[in-house]
C-alpha cells in the first residue's frame, strides 16, 4: 500500500496532508510600487537576475489588485483593449505568475506602476489577499517598494 493514496477499485484517496502540500502555491512577499519613469523596470530587470529573487521573468505589471477598475472600462475607452490583454483578474491567475519559483527564491515579488496610482482601490485589496504589510510575522507580505 502506498505511503500517498489508498486505492480502491478505480477511486484514488489522497490523504489531506498530501492535499495541503499540493495546494500549497508561492504568493509574492514584496511589492514594487513607483510613478512611471521612476526605475521600476529597471529594479524589475536587476532583482530578475538575482539567484534567490524571483519576479514573473514575462509580466512586470500584472495589475491584480486595481484590475476591477480597469474592468469596468467602456469598450469605447482606448485602454479596454490593453486592459484586456495585459491584467490579471483572477487571484489564480495571478498565482500562477510564481509557480515557477524555486526553493532558494526566498524573495518574490512583482511590480505594478498602477498601484500608485490606483492605491485606494490597490491598499485594500493587497490585504485582503497578501495580508498587512505591518504585521509581516503573520501575513505573507514582508515588504513594500516605494520608487
Amino acid at each position: 500500500m502506498s505511503n500517498t493514496s489508498l486505492k480502491e477499485s478505480s477511486i484514488t484517496i489522497i490523504k489531506p496532508e498530501i492535499i495541503h502540500t499540493q495546494m500549497q502555491r508561492k504568493a509574492p512577499n514584496f511589492l514594487i510600487v513607483g510613478a512611471a519613469k521612476s526605475g521600476t523596470s529597471s529594479l524589475h530587470q536587476y532583482l530578475k537576475r538575482h539567484p534567490e529573487v524571483y519576479v514573473p521573468p514575462t509580466r512586470k505589471e500584472p495589475m491584480f489588485f486595481v484590475s476591477a477598475i480597469y474592468q469596468k472600462l467602456s469598450r469605447n475607452d482606448p485602454r479596454h483593449e490593453i486592459a484586456d490583454r495585459i491584467v490579471i483578474c483572477s487571484f489564480d491567475d495571478y498565482l500562477n505568475l510564481f509557480e515557477h519559483v524555486r526553493d532558494e527564491q526566498k524573495a518574490i515579488g512583482e511590480a505594478s506602476a498602477a498601484y500608485l496610482y490606483h492605491h485606494e482601490t490597490a491598499i485594500p485589496n493587497i490585504k485582503s489577499q497578501l495580508g498587512d504589510i505591518k504585521m509581516s510575522k503573520l501575513y505573507l507580505l514582508d515588504f513594500l517598494i516605494l520608487l
